[in-house]
């Protein structure tokens, strides 16, 4: 349930539906339902919300949602939140006497390295923690390189074990 902090009157909800646990998927809707709760930052809050979590707590990977291709700010919000337009489903949902068409959208959460300040890295999936010395940024590509080279010498270094013992 969305409600305004201090309140306990009910102005929308956003949820988590079609949970895919082998697929680390799901869906996600929203609705503010008065205009006039709506531009005042509370779905932009819920989102916010219902996206971490779902990356943080429920370990996802990929999020869709749909929304009516007319509706600009909402899409000018997913967009902002990471999500990418997969498609167009023209004519999906008859409404107030007109088609609407859907558009589909979805988040992936990149199975790559979060670069902090201070070098500080950490694998998304495997949460395995290194620290880069004397590096305070690095762009996706150098991430990439950086990345490739480190898991070079973990295999190197696995491959070197597995030799000892076979």
């Amino acid at each position: 349930a969305v409600r305004r902090n201090g309140r306990s009157d009910i102005i929308g909800y956003v949820q988590v539906i079609a949970i895919e646990p082998i697929h680390r998927s799901a869906s996600l809707g929203i609705l503010i339902g008065r205009v006039e709760d709506r531009r005042r930052g509370y779905g932009r809050e819920a989102m916010e919300l219902a996206v971490d979590f779902c990356w943080k707590h429920l370990n996802l990977t990929r999020l869709s949602l749909s929304v009516h291709d007319d509706n600009a700010s909402a899409i000018a919000l997913y967009e902002q939140l990471g999500f990418v337009t997969e498609g167009v489903q023209r004519q999906a949902q008859f409404i107030a006497g007109r088609w609407i068409d859907l558009r589909l959208m979805e988040a992936a959460r990149e199975n790559r390295i979060l670069i902090g300040r201070g070098g500080e890295w950490r694998h998304r999936q495997t949460g395995f923690l290194e620290e880069l010395h004397g590096v305070d940024f690095v762009d996706k590509d150098d991430a990439r390189r950086v990345l490739l080279a480190l898991f070079k010498q973990v295999a190197h270094a696995a491959r070197a074990d597995a030799d000892k013992h076979f």
